[in-house]
């Protein structure tokens, strides 16, 4: 969680809301490793969440040191231990909307069911994904009319099933 964003397609709410919906039914619960202060304020109330670590303090005490020329003893680590701690605590204590991040853009209900078309391209995109992610395609050839065309082109889609698209460039 330490590098995500707190928002976005890949951020932080976002891979909490597609755990939260993946595990429904079921009483697993979540501990979030290196999250962000203004994750943990975000998400305090949601019933997923168990428990969060970070090393913020951590970090913050390596560089202060080394700017200030100075070792990190276990002391000094323990002054912006308590620093950041004391930090948490407020911002968690604050109500909702006086932490220093935008309102949750997280929406919790069910999605609307995919039209079998729809399923076959979300397949599709993921598919793309992966091999972008393998390096087997260039992010260049990963656009509308490439998803249309490889949803398309395993033989298993009935032309008649598929909907004509006006595509923009």
């Amino acid at each position: 969680m330490c590098r995500r964003h707190l928002h976005g397609p890949q951020g932080i709410l976002q891979v909490i809301e597609t755990l939260d919906r993946e595990l429904r039914g079921t009483s697993i619960q979540l501990h979030l490793f290196g999250l962000k202060g203004i994750g943990a304020a975000e998400l305090r109330q949601h019933s997923r969440v168990a428990t969060v670590d970070s090393q913020a303090y951590g970090t913050k005490a390596r560089v202060e040191a080394r700017e200030a020329g100075i070792s990190k003893t276990n002391r000094f680590l323990a002054q912006i231990m308590t620093e950041w701690y004391l930090k948490q605590i407020e911002a968690l204590q604050a109500p909702a909307g006086e932490n220093r991040h935008p309102p949750a853009l997280l929406d919790l209900r069910m999605p609307a069911p995919l039209s079998p078309f729809e399923a076959r391209l979300h397949c599709a995109r993921e598919q793309m994904r992966e091999l972008l992610e393998a390096g087997e395609i260039d992010w260049q050839q990963r656009h509308d009319e490439s998803v249309l065309a490889f949803t398309c082109d395993d033989g298993e889609a009935e032309t008649a099933s598929i909907p004509k698209l006006a595509l923009a460039a």
